[in-house]
């Protein structure tokens, strides 16, 4: 979907200003708005909600941390390019 995309290039370079925000906020909605809309009319399911379980959770932290570790090393590097 180039919808954010397209609300970014929007914003920066073909309205600056208040019209290129609205279309970047409007493009932001939208990403929300449709996988929801999609759910609830075309699939016809309820939401649902789960609470994450600690492996999974524990995955998040450690994957974090792992990117964090990452960004940090190149960083050091490369130095602030």
């Amino acid at each position: 979907m180039p919808v954010p995309s397209i609300g970014i290039a929007t914003q920066l370079y073909i309205l600056p200003g208040f019209p290129g925000h609205l279309v970047a906020l409007l493009s932001k909605i939208w990403l929300l708005i449709l996988p929801i809309t999609w759910l609830l009319f075309i699939d016809k399911e309820n939401f649902k909600f789960e609470y994450p379980k600690i492996r999974d959770l524990l995955a998040g932290v450690g994957l974090g941390l792992l990117m964090l570790g990452i960004m940090l090393i190149v960083y050091w590097l490369l130095g602030a390019i």
